[in-house]
């Protein structure tokens, strides 16, 4: 009986560090969640295969798709989901009826197929039904449907195989739309292709088949395409949205469409956003949560179906660390906080939210629980100082640390180094991060730091 007792202990311990997550990606009708043991969990509608699992059944609990730490990200499209590897090789599998896996087919795939032998990819997007990419020279590929001119190629001509868009070697992040696309170079200038309406914010409704700028600014940090319009954030921490505005996603208090970028409020505090089809989900320095846009069955989580012109706190907490919402109007919306629990709400109708069939979901709500296993209990044995800091963070510890990895509440890696005593943060914009320290195969200490 002891020993039954003691399995039982150990196998809910398990279960209960194993709700802790670390990373989310949502497509249109799909979810995969990255945990903090470094395992890839899945979840959602399969029945193009784009969970990856080797079969087409749907799934509304998340299930194990790879305990390996191959996978660096993910990028979830409507049906479809590209993987880059450590290796910097990129994997597809799902629907392909537009050639959105680019191995030069268009048929369906329900586990991942290498794309080319290329093992120099650093970045992934995917749009509804196609791909944007980047290389380590900053080139920019693009591959999948092109009946908009998404893809940037001067065609309208879909491609199931990778083509390289222009000369230019100084792109530096993507942003995909349903059928528009986006990159910020390296200056910090935005650029913007595809079906426009107004959209692709260079004042104009034409249609763009090459990648044009959008205005002349250079302090451009990420930018978001959602179905009908686009929102961006810049370095200062302001955010800024132009396109349709139907459901007052545009977050300005009005329902009025606009054809060139605008200021959301007059705050300079935004840290963070997420852009479905409809809604927007938007985190600030101090961790609130707040959301506007498209509030059908709950997506906004704050309890009522109203839809929100401009942006409103959802519940009181200031702990949030990076959030997600469904692509391609999905409906849903995944959030976690500083200690790596997640919180689901919205439509859950596929099985996108991994809550085992219920449907809607008004407010956040816990999925599970995430309390530290006993090995992280050595946590109050480190010390983080000056916090906040300008340009150094010291570190005093008697736990064995073998790496530091600083993240950004969007959960991206930003700073990387075998462990120190001291780690130079001088290059890192002013915000709020996330710091990590490693032992041998697992997180040993998580603390929130501020950069001034």
């Amino acid at each position: 009986m002891k020993k039954l007792i003691f399995i039982v202990f150990l196998l809910n311990n398990f279960l209960i560090y194993s709700q802790c997550w670390n990373e989310m990606y949502l497509g249109g009708r799909h979810t995969y969640g990255v945990k903090t043991d470094g395992t890839i969990w899945v979840t959602g509608q399969n029945i193009d295969g784009q969970l990856g699992i080797g079969t087409n059944v749907s799934q509304n609990e998340f299930s194990l798709f790879s305990n390996t730490s191959v996978w660096s990200t993910f990028s979830l499209g409507l049906n479809f989901t590209i993987g880059l590897k450590t290796d910097g090789t990129i994997w597809s599998w799902g629907g392909n009826g537009s050639g959105q896996l680019g191995d030069g087919s268009e048929t369906s795939k329900n586990s991942p197929v290498q794309i080319g032998t290329a093992n120099d990819w650093i970045t992934i997007k995917a749009g509804a039904a196609f791909v944007l990419a980047l290389k380590a020279n900053g080139t920019l590929w693009a591959w999948g449907s092109n009946i908009s001119a998404q893809l940037g190629d001067g065609t309208t001509i879909s491609k199931n195989i990778p083509v390289q868009i222009g000369y230019f070697t100084d792109w530096l992040k993507l942003g995909a739309g349903n059928s528009h696309s986006f990159a910020i170079k390296s200056n910090g200038t935005l650029w913007a292709w595809g079906e426009n309406a107004g959209k692709l914010g260079d004042g104009t409704i034409i249609n763009r088949s090459s990648p044009v700028a959008i205005g002349t600014d250079t302090n451009w940090r990420e930018v978001y395409g959602g179905v009908n319009s686009s929102i961006g954030i810049k370095s200062n921490g302001t955010i800024w949205s132009w396109g349709n505005n139907t459901f007052g996603e545009l977050g300005l208090g009005n329902a009025t469409p606009t054809y060139v970028p605008n200021q959301i409020g007059i705050s300079n505090d935004w840290q963070s956003l997420s852009y479905s089809g409809h809604h927007v989900l938007a985190t600030r320095n101090d961790g609130s949560l707040w959301a506007w846009g498209n509030n059908n069955a709950y997506r906004l989580g704050d309890g009522t179906t109203i839809n929100r012109n401009y942006p409103i706190q959802i519940g009181f907490s200031q702990n949030w660390n990076s959030i997600y919402s469904s692509n391609f109007n999905g409906g849903c919306s995944i959030a976690l906080k500083i200690d790596n629990s997640m919180f689901v709400w919205g439509w859950a109708q596929w099985g996108a939210l991994g809550n085992g069939g219920g449907l809607l979901v008004q407010i956040p709500t816990a999925l599970g629980t995430c309390t530290l296993a006993n090995e992280d209990f050595t946590k109050t044995q480190i010390t983080i100082y000056p916090n906040p800091t300008k340009s150094t963070l010291n570190i005093t510890t008697t736990t064995p640390i073998q790496k530091t990895i600083i993240y950004n509440l969007l959960g991206a890696k930003v700073y990387e180094q075998a462990f120190n005593d001291s780690v130079d943060v001088s290059s890192l914009s002013s915000g709020v991060y996330i710091v990590k320290f490693y032992g041998e195969d697992n997180v040993v200490f998580v603390e929130k730091i501020v950069k001034e």
